[in-house]
């Protein structure tokens, strides 16, 4: 049983449309509703979609129509009528009132014709029932409803019969001479008059629909006007009336003898006698009446404010309602369809994925309304507490799994926008390690295999009319659909296993800084008490809080941070989540009670712990929303102090450089050695915590990751057993269950590819120095998305093509670290630790020394560490560039990028020179150098140089075997970092168009290339630490 498709709409405007019974469903994310979508005239009508824009007058007549969205909207006055259509004129005998009267009797002593029955009227056409839900109307004009019922047809009264005829006079007797006599005739009988015809019944009115709106919020509701007038019932009717019988003939005068004489006689005509009359006729009888017909049966016309949960079928508070409005199916009609959520779903993830603070909101706005108005896990225990479902009710447990795995993705989504994530859990400054030449290589070939799913998709819509078809093609999908379930699995094995790494290296920030807030507490003290004096704070850790926080949060400033802290739809949502949405469950009772008991344990064992990483996580974003507000209060306590430095926005969006011109007036009044003693202290703390901070997000993100791949899995399986069950029935392969299953398919097959644009399109961003964000995608076909790797390539060509600033490769960038400034570290390098060395912007020194270079990237890196043997041998260095990359372009713009870590080793062979003495530092040769690769631009991203480094000098190595032996760090005092690596040179002036620079096709050092970060030894050149020619930055 197929249905066919709306010829007008195009192939992939994803409308679904399926038949069930007597009901058509319409089922679309955005549905433009147009008189076209109802060419069956004989169905019912349920349309489901996130926004219904009503676009001309729609007229369905005795149809029921449910339209349920989340808004309903309109440009102009419209009408929508349910109403009955007026009875046929055939069948309203309004201009023939009258049957027609009986045959007239023509002869003599013939019987009046019976009069014609009268026909019937109709009855009236009930109208249909009218449910319009939504979360909001946006009318911009009447929106007109009409269930009306039609009149009933009037009936004909009856016709007449007609009298009869009078009998014939019977002939006299006649006499003759020279023939017989005639005798004479009786008289004839008279006719029978004709029956009336029986009263036609006139039609009953048509019953009235009803109609309801429900809405959540109240917006334009109030331009809705309602009619439901009930069919008014057809006039009565008369019967027809009785002919008239008439009388006999009179009998003819009979002959009679008469005796002439005694012997004679004549026969002659008596003047008395006669022959028998005629009887008289009867009259007719007249027509039966016909029962009176009845009005139609009046309806409700209801506007009401609900609730979210009436979306998933909780009761309306008022629950005459659904007595009143019966029969009406309300608990279905007020539901929003598990097929439509799963679309809207899809919607925010789209307008996630542009990543602008508009299309944010926008996300925002579609995920709050998913966790209001999809049921979790207590609505469904409710339910099966109770004795009796209702029908919907069986089909919402059925479906149990797929409810709350579509709860659980939109719960991480909004924890994901909360924590300051995009789409894919990564920073909103996130790129990847594999340069832009690879995706620009390997994007074919993805784009091809999405091809295939959206061939898939597009042969099951044009298998329209064809049962047969469209389940070949489901099948195919179940297959397909195994395979992607394998991959998620992997995916979340995979994400495991990254976290746990993460964790390690969050772990060793943190003490880093605990032993850094111990110093800065020593040296800083006093110029915080000074602060907050000037700053009118009541507590010096409210003054520490503020500096630290409302400073440290400047780096992570993402779109939707940016929107969090200004309020919004995203703080709503958080809010709204932390409200109602802390435990997330996925069930499996549609399944049969021994499969559930066997497979519940291990997956609650699971789930516990998904459930208790998005909660984690969901609090700390609504912390982050604490937060700002607690440093918008202390803003507010600012606000005398802050208008004197002349500041007066947001510390969320304070640069570090708007930090220190805020606190001037606070250096100004304490000695210059303090000020500094705390500058120094201060940034390199803040060093760490940034970086922790970001490692720390990094973990959440993969927490969040695995909940999401665990989601989509329940899901996908469930949706499998629940495909599997249904195809054997005679049911419409076109339904939105079977549609949403496709075509969710083919959006996850098309998402895998929009991930690696995504990539694609971050790794052309940290390229060029791009703070253009990923475009939006419409969501059309494959097309639409291999436009996206085309046009990467136009605008690289375009850039490479107005660049005035060609690749310029840097040598000999020296790094001195001595152990003055940073006593800390060297004593965590003596203990085999882990060490962190900021190089870094706020470093004035820093700034100084790569003047005149923009877009510092690093190919190699070499660390020696003077003093560390007291004889020849070998140093086993490792080191690691933490992933978070700063850049100044050309322009001076400031740029931050986050990507995985780089890490690797150097190692060499040193020999310390006998001759030096005393105070004099020794000088050591070198050679045999290996490592040293960071990244060749052409395998992996050359990371920037601006970064927090980290070195150590292990004293085994993974396995246990032994390193750096005969190394002894006691005396060292300094070390030593030489880069190499490509720049750019400054504007000389700032044109119209910003300049860009590209990434060298060869690595910059063949001599440090990198092989999965092993290099091959030198040759044997000794080299001494002192090089000239380099730029030194000694710290």
């Amino acid at each position: 049983m197929g249905v066919a498709e709306v010829k007008t709409q195009s192939l992939y405007s994803n409308v679904q449309r399926g038949k069930k019974e007597d009901f058509i469903y319409l089922t679309a994310s955005d549905l433009i509703l147009k008189q076209d979508y109802f060419s069956d005239a004989t169905a019912h009508y349920w349309v489901q979609a996130d926004t219904v824009h009503l676009d001309g007058s729609i007229r369905l007549p005795g149809r029921n129509l449910i339209i349920n969205a989340r808004v309903i909207s309109s440009h102009g006055n419209i009408s929508i009528s349910t109403s009955g259509l007026p009875v046929p004129p055939d069948q309203d005998f309004v201009q023939e009132p009258k049957a027609d009267s009986g045959i007239k009797a023509i002869k003599s002593g013939d019987d009046g014709g019976k009069g014609h029955d009268g026909s019937s009227g109709a009855n009236g056409m009930a109208g249909g029932h009218l449910v319009l839900t939504a979360e909001r109307f946006n009318l911009k004009g009447e929106l007109n409803l009409s269930a009306n019922g039609s009149n009933g047809g009037r009936g004909q009264d009856g016709g007449d019969g007609m009298d009869g005829r009078s009998g014939d006079d019977g002939r006299d007797g006649e006499t003759h001479i020279f023939w017989f006599n005639d005798h004479s005739t009786s008289g004839g009988d008279g006719g029978n008059g004709g029956d009336g015809g029986n009263a036609g019944r006139s039609g009953n009115g048509g019953d009235a629909g009803h109609i309801f709106i429900g809405y959540v919020v109240s917006s334009e509701e109030q331009r809705v006007t309602m009619e439901t007038k009930v069919g008014i019932a057809g006039a009565p009717t008369l019967p027809g009336k009785a002919g008239a019988g008439c009388p006999g003939g009179i009998g003819g005068l009979q002959l009679e003898t008469v005796s002439v004489g005694k012997k004679s006689s004549v026969t002659k005509r008596s003047s008395t006698k006669r022959s028998a009359n005629g009887k008289d006729g009867v009259n007719g009888t007249v027509g039966i009446s016909a029962e009176h017909a009845i009005d139609g049966k009046p309806a409700q016309s209801i506007i009401a404010q609900i609730g979210y949960s009436q979306f998933y079928g909780a009761k309306i508070a008022d629950t005459e309602i659904y007595k009143r409005l019966s029969p009406v199916d309300l608990e279905t009609g007020l539901s929003a369809s598990l097929e439509r959520q799963t679309l809207t779903l899809h919607k925010a993830g789209l307008a996630y994925l542009s990543g602008s603070e508009e299309k944010l909101e926008e996300a925002a706005d579609l995920l709050n309304w998913l966790q209001q108005t999809i049921p979790n896990e207590s609505w469904f225990n409710e339910v099966r507490a109770q004795s009796t479902y209702s029908e919907f009710q069986s089909d919402m447990l059925d479906a149990s799994i797929q409810w709350l795995a579509l709860r659980n993705k939109a719960m991480i989504l909004i924890t994901q926008l909360g924590q300051g994530l995009d789409y894919f859990s990564h920073p909103w400054n996130w790129v990847p390690l594999m340069p832009l030449n690879k995706y620009q290589d390997l994007g074919v070939n993805l784009i091809n295999a999405a091809q295939q799913a959206e061939t898939l998709y597009r042969d099951y819509i044009l298998a329209e009319n064809d049962q047969r078809g469209r389940l070949k093609v489901l099948t195919d999908a179940i297959s397909v659909a195994v395979n992607r379930i394998n991959d998620i699995e992997g995916q979340r094995q995979d994400s495991i296993k990254e976290r746990a790494r993460l964790e390690i290296e969050a772990d060793k920030l943190y003490e880093d800084i605990l032993s850094k807030e111990k110093s800065l507490q020593k040296v800083a003290e006093e110029f915080v008490e000074a602060l907050r004096k000037k700053l009118a704070l009541s507590t010096l850790k409210a003054t520490f809080d503020l500096i630290v926080n409302g400073v440290a949060l400047v780096t992570n400033v993402t779109p939707a941070l940016t929107a969090l802290k200004t309020g919004g739809a995203i703080a709503s949502a958080m809010s709204n989540y932390w409200d109602t949405g802390k435990t997330i469950v996925i069930d499996d009772t549609f399944k049969n009670a021994k499969t559930v008991e066997k497979e519940k344990k291990k997956k609650e064992e699971e789930l516990s712990k998904s459930i208790k990483n998005v909660t984690t996580a969901a609090s700390s974003g609504l912390a982050i929303i604490k937060d700002g507000i607690e440093i918008y209060n202390l803003m507010g306590q600012m606000q005398e102090a802050r208008d004197s430095f002349g500041y007066s926005s947001s510390m969320l969006a304070m640069s570090r450089e708007k930090f220190e011109e805020m606190l001037k007036p606070v250096y100004d009044q304490m000695p210059e050695d303090k000020v500094e003693e705390y500058r120094k202290a201060f940034n390199q703390y803040l060093n760490v915590v940034e970086e922790y901070q970001r490692k720390k997000q990094a973990v959440t993100a993969k927490h969040l990751e695995e909940a999401k791949l665990f989601a989509e899995m329940a899901q996908r399986r469930a949706d499998q057993d629940r495909i599997k069950q249904v195809m054997g029935d005679d049911v419409d392969a076109g339904l939105p269950l079977f549609h949403t299953y496709i075509f969710d398919l083919y959006n996850g097959l098309k998402l895998a590819l929009t991930d690696f644009l995504y990539q694609e399109y971050q790794a052309y961003r940290y390229m060029v120095l791009s703070q253009e964000l990923f475009p939006f995608v419409q969501d059309s076909h494959v097309a639409e998305l291999s436009r996206i790797h085309a046009d990467i390539t136009v605008k690289l060509t375009n850039a490479l093509n107005a660049s005035e600033n060609p690749v310029q490769p840097f040598k000999n960038v020296t790094v001195i670290f001595n152990e003055a400034s940073f006593p800390e570290q060297f004593e965590t390098l003596r203990a085999h630790g882990t060490a962190f060395f900021p190089l870094t912007l706020d470093n004035q020194l820093i700034r100084e020394r790569i003047a005149g270079k923009a877009h510092m990237m690093v190919s190699d890196c070499h660390i020696q560490i003077p003093g560390a043997r007291n004889a020849a041998g070998s140093i086993h260095i490792e080191y690691t560039h933490s992933g978070h990359s700063t850049f100044l372009d050309s322009y001076g713009q400031r740029f931050d990028f986050v990507h995985n870590k780089s890490h690797g080793f150097f190692e060499y062979e040193v020999t310390p020179d006998r001759g030096a003495t005393g105070d004099i530092e020794p000088k050591e040769l070198i050679r045999n150098e290996s490592g040293g690769a960071v990244g060749d631009g052409t395998s992996r991203i050359m990371p920037g140089l601006l970064s927090v480094w980290s070195i150590e000098v292990p004293g085994e190595d993974r396995g246990g075997l032994v390193l750096n032996e005969g190394v002894d760090l006691s005396q060292v005092k300094k070390i030593i970092m030489t880069f190499q690596g490509k720049a750019e040179a400054y504007a000389a002036k700032a044109p119209g168009t910003k300049f860009t620079s590209f990434v060298a096709k060869k690595p910059i050092s063949e001599k440090f290339a990198d092989h999965e970060m092993f290099g091959l030894p030198d040759t044997g050149t000794e080299t001494e630490i002192g090089k000239e020619n380099s730029i030194l930055i000694e710290l």
